[in-house]
């Protein structure tokens, strides 16, 4: 399709600590499904909910994939501790990195980030940081594995907790996250 990547060899690591309530992470995936069924996903909660990660399975996935899509919502100005936690163990010396650590060069890496807040909360608003600085540690442990850090896929505002019982405003955040998955996918 157009210059598109093989998306059967994509991996869509899902690092959403309360998938059971998402409202965005999940539009996102129902839809990215819908348009391409071949991907491939591990969601880090419903396969470990007491955190104790396979290792040695979810770097098999990695070596598999072409593409790596780190797919949760910012939290605390970085990524959920289930996503944490994945980093901390799966991307480990002698297999990202290292003198031997080479399993995952020239793979393509692309965050695929919710927030909560407006992007003018960011750019000029009272945090004083950038989204853009909020997603540099990302970037550098990309660059440690020797991956391609490629440009984050973000909507920002997509707070659902006060839309609770306001089928309008969660269709609106659903349709957002649908365009989302789309241009997500799009880059796949």
């Amino acid at each position: 399709i157009g210059g598109r990547k093989n998306m059967s060899n994509a991996l869509i690591v899902i690092g959403h600590p309360y998938w059971k309530d998402s409202v965005a992470n999940r539009a996102i995936l129902e839809e990215l499904q819908k348009l391409r069924p071949q991907i491939k996903l591990s969601n880090l909660i419903e396969l470990y909910p007491d955190f104790d990660i396979d290792i040695e399975a979810e770097q098999r996935k990695l070596i598999e994939a072409d593409t790596v899509v780190w797919q949760f919502p910012l939290m605390w100005y970085s990524c959920p501790s289930i996503m944490r936690r994945y980093l901390e163990g799966v991307l480990s010396y002698g297999f990202a990195y290292g003198s031997s650590g080479s399993k995952l060069e020239n793979k393509r890496l692309i965050a695929s980030i919710t927030t909560g807040v407006k992007q003018s909360v960011y750019e000029g608003g009272i945090l004083g940081f950038s989204a853009e600085d909020l997603f540099k540690p990302l970037a550098q442990v990309v660059k440690m594995c020797s991956m391609l850090w490629e440009p984050p896929q973000v909507t920002f505002g997509l707070n659902s907790a006060g839309a609770k019982g306001d089928e309008i405003k969660l269709e609106e955040i659903r349709i957002r996250c649908r365009e989302h998955a789309r241009l997500l996918s799009e880059r796949l």
